[in-house]
């Protein structure tokens, strides 16, 4: 009762310049929400296409530090062939070259054997050890993932594995 009356006791400008105010009250956020939606979803797909564009360099990062590792080897295997080193001379070289190579921040490479066996692994006592049946911190055979992609000629395998000197599984991505 007391708004009504209030409000009968206002002058027409009074009444006026509440209706303008609250028109355009209502006009701002009219423009600011259609707005603020655009730039929200325009920023949601920049950083999409960030994300997608990191993914990029880093799967070419690590196909090309593999690459040349690989090639590293396969020198060390040739030699063998033409019959400078013996097999277990340059399977000797090839494991100290491989456990001394880094990439990145952290960043390491390993060896295993198609059928699981750890060739090498920064020395630890994984070498020697069959780890086809490993699974990572949600259960996937990521060892299983990683050789099924070298043998078919390569590709990227994604998993949880604890950081050189740590114990606490973190994304990993492989190739």
């Amino acid at each position: 009762m007391k708004l009504r009356a209030s409000l009968k006791k206002r002058t027409i400008t009074g009444k006026i310049i509440s209706v303008s105010m609250i028109q355009i009250i209502l006009m701002a956020l009219a423009i600011a929400i259609p707005f603020g939606v655009l730039s929200y979803r325009a920023e949601l797909k920049n950083l999409e296409d960030f994300e997608h564009t990191l993914r990029e360099d880093y799967d070419a990062e690590i196909r090309h530090e593999v690459e040349t590792v690989f090639s590293l080897i396969k020198g060390l295997n040739d030699k063998y062939e033409e019959g400078v080193y013996t097999f277990d001379e340059a399977r000797l070289l090839a494991a100290d070259i491989v456990r001394g190579l880094s990439y990145g921040d952290g960043g390491y490479f390993w060896v295993d054997k198609s059928d699981g066996t750890n060739v090498v692994l920064l020395g630890l006592d994984a070498e020697g050890k069959n780890r086809y049946d490993m699974q990572d911190a949600n259960g996937t055979y990521f060892i299983r993932d990683i050789i099924k992609a070298a043998m078919n000629g390569g590709g990227y395998s994604e998993y949880w594995f604890p950081k050189k000197g740590t114990n606490v599984p973190l994304p990993k991505r492989s190739y």
